[in-house]
């Protein structure tokens, strides 16, 4: 009974052991855009602020959003990107030395998250 307990949990240190970390799947870069390209940002750690783009006008009522915030924290920073086609940027004051996670959220089409260590 004992070894039978003793080999379960080494195969369940195992698996955990080889498991990806949710963290560890999200991809690193600087960069987001929606699915079809819609909008997107880009962020740039040295200045911290985002560029931004949209490329499809879209609806007053539907503005995109960039969603942002730092690892280990559940608290999400978020603001608007017009609701018009172009390029805009916004200032943000952001930890230098830290891991970010952000997005770019629609109703419809949200982006996955990505990771940026400032």
């Amino acid at each position: 009974m004992m070894t039978a307990s003793a080999t379960v949990a080494v195969a369940l240190g195992v698996g955990l052991a080889g498991a990806p970390t949710a963290e560890a799947s999200v991809p690193y870069q600087n960069w987001v855009r929606s699915p079809y390209n819609w909008v997107g940002v880009v962020f740039h750690p040295h200045h911290t602020y985002w560029t931004q783009w949209e490329i499809w006008r879209n609806s007053p009522n539907n503005n995109y959003r960039l969603q942002w915030r730092y690892r280990g924290s559940s608290y999400i920073h978020s603001f608007g990107i017009p609701s018009k086609p172009g390029h805009y940027w916004q200032s943000e004051r952001i930890k230098q030395g830290t891991v970010i996670y952000f997005r770019v959220y629609d109703w419809d089409f949200p982006s996955g998250w990505v990771r940026y260590h400032t």
